[in-house]
């Protein structure tokens, strides 16, 4: 229904993804070193090469601007993957095989949280996103740092899992 689409939009927006009113995901705390900001400011930070800023003017159109310390691209950061892999591509490799079974666990496990809280169930929101940031942000990279061949990583697959009926 329309209160539970809003109630669900509304706490994305407070949680800083896809805010209207500020990019750091706890405001007015511009001049922490550990600023955490929504996903599209981080991945805008990198393209840009610096940190984002608040204008010291807040009577300034612009109340932000990627004017702050350079961030500096580490190409040894970025790891070979796959292109669209499938868990099936991992079966000779039992260590990834198992990591991307987990993962996929976890993902689909978010997913239904996040079709719960758009359907009715908005409190169930913190719990998709808590799993985001403590489960799968961490199966993932340890997915990638996997080397499975030389010169290619193992990755997260992105796979939904049907319930078991």
């Amino acid at each position: 229904d329309r209160a539970s689409a809003l109630a669900a939009i509304d706490l994305i927006v407070e949680q800083g993804e896809g805010t209207g009113q500020t990019p750091e995901v706890v405001p007015d705390t511009p001049d922490d070193p550990d600023q955490e900001y929504a996903h599209y400011y981080k991945f805008a930070m990198i393209y840009h090469g610096r940190r984002l800023v608040r204008n010291p003017d807040p009577a300034a159109a612009d109340r932000y601007s990627y004017s702050g310390s350079p961030v500096p691209f580490d190409p040894e950061g970025v790891f070979p993957v796959p292109t669209n892999p499938k868990a099936e591509d991992f079966a000779a490799f039992p260590e990834a095989k198992a990591k991307i079974d987990a993962f996929n666990r976890e993902y689909t496990d978010m997913l239904r949280l996040l079709h719960r809280a758009a359907n009715g169930e908005p409190s169930v929101m913190p719990q998709a996103t808590s799993q985001m940031k403590f489960s799968i942000a961490p199966l993932a990279e340890s997915l990638v740092a996997l080397e499975v061949s030389p010169g290619l990583r193992a990755a997260p697959t992105f796979e939904y899992l049907a319930p078991l009926l």
